[in-house]
């Protein structure tokens, strides 16, 4: 019954952390293509730098590749938040934004340990719309203010498995399903009375469905003949080309201090379809009894995706390289708790999907944190990077961006049955 409340507090916790947070906007780079898109392969990971998808380990759950969940030994569930806080620099202003996000929720269960086959489904951010910009001007002897604001994202619905398809190879698959609403708005209010104020509103949903599938071998160490303590993993994974639904409505507003009834116009357009693009990525991860080093690569092919009045821009194709390492925690519950906590620490280059105003947008960063037990195999994973985007050349903007990641990670035997000899 305590463990049970327990995990109800912390839970309840994860989930009301975005309630409360600001809403003050976030980057401006947001307002361009699907927002500021989520690379998150694991709560473990995003210490190390965004790594992981070679490691092979019951104590994570990897988002990216399915190949991965091939030796889960117990039922995992866990659930996230992610802090993200903007510094953002135009060269004339600076200013801080800040918020909190759920950052996804995942049950993963072993169908047959002995054959590598587990279930996992889950919910997780794919892409993160939040701005907000506000400008006064000017023109033909008018003086107006004007303000655009954005928020919502795409979200990741999945559901796949893993499959043990010879002693050292480990393969999977999933299903994924795409959703979310973007929301933008324009308002333009001039301080003359005698004009009128007008308000732009865009509601943009967005909905489709994809595959992904993956593919992990743990047995170069053997054929490079290094100790039995020692495995060296390499693992691949490729997601296709998802065509998405896209259908947007516009509702126009226009008021002076005149009128006591705000006339509205509507606009219903056709639905249409636009390409998420395909993207391969590939990891090496070597590992001691205690010592871990990963490296991924992730490359997505954003030149694909058409220029319209919803990305705005042309986008190119974008690179992300990672590095990390991590000593790793004893699972031996008699060991000291320094021993039983894991450190981690990482960096990352991340070649976005924007160039604007002929400046292509690149992000580089560290990452560090730890995970600790809290009983048995369940942990609390706390991570955090700092990176730094952008530039105020060309009347752009640079921002300096602080993300903070806590999850709990529950391993319980709550789903698990004993396998038939």
């Amino acid at each position: 019954m305590m463990k049970r409340r327990i995990i109800a507090i912390i839970l309840t916790a994860f989930i009301a952390v975005p309630a409360v947070a600001d809403n003050n906007g976030g980057s401006t780079y947001s307002r361009y293509g699907f927002g500021d898109l989520r690379y998150f392969t694991s709560n473990r990971g995003f210490a190390m730098g965004g790594v992981g998808i070679a490691i092979l380990s019951p104590l994570s759950v990897d988002r990216m590749n399915p190949a991965a969940w091939g030796l889960l030994d117990r039922t995992r569930f866990s659930v996230g938040a992610l802090y993200e806080g903007f510094d953002a620099d135009d060269g004339y202003l600076t200013a801080y934004y800040g918020k909190t996000h759920f950052n996804g929720l995942l049950l993963s269960m072993p169908v047959s340990p002995s054959n590598g086959i587990a279930v996992s489904l889950g919910i997780t951010p794919y892409s993160k719309v939040n701005y907000n910009i506000n400008d006064s001007q000017s023109q033909l002897g008018f003086d107006y203010h004007i303000q655009y604001l954005g928020e919502g994202g795409l979200a990741l619905g999945h559901i796949g498995a893993s499959f043990r398809l010879a002693p050292n190879l480990y393969i999977g698959a999933k299903l994924n399903y795409y959703f979310g609403t973007i929301a933008q708005t324009i308002t333009q209010k001039l301080t003359s009375t005698s004009r009128s104020n007008s308000e732009v509103i865009r509601t943009t949903s967005l909905h489709g469905i994809g595959m992904s599938a993956g593919a992990t071998y743990a047995g170069l160490a053997r054929i490079l003949g290094l100790p039995e303590t020692h495995s060296l993993n390499i693992a691949a994974v490729f997601t296709n080309t998802t065509w998405l639904t896209v259908r947007d409505e516009r509702v126009q507003n226009y008021t002076t201090s005149i009128l006591l009834v705000s006339p509205l116009d509507t606009a219903l357009a056709p639905e249409t379809k636009i390409p998420l693009p395909y993207s391969i990525a590939a990891g090496l991860a070597y590992s001691t009894d205690r010592i871990l080093i990963a490296a991924d690569y992730h490359f997505q092919q954003w030149s694909e995706v058409p220029v319209t009045d919803f990305n705005l821009t042309p986008l190119r194709n974008s690179q992300r390289i990672g590095a990390g390492l991590e000593l790793m925690a004893r699972r031996d519950p008699l060991a000291p708790f320094s021993e039983r906590v894991a450190y981690r620490i990482g960096a990352y280059y991340n070649a976005s999907y924007l160039v604007l105003n002929d400046v292509p947008i690149n992000e580089y960063g560290v990452a560090a944190g730890i995970g600790f037990p809290v009983w048995g195999e369940s942990r609390i994973n706390l991570g955090a990077q700092y990176g730094w985007r952008g530039t105020t050349e060309n009347q752009l903007q640079k921002d300096r961006i602080l993300r903070i990641s806590a999850s709990m990670n529950i391993s319980e035997f709550w789903f698990n049955r004993p396998e038939e000899n």
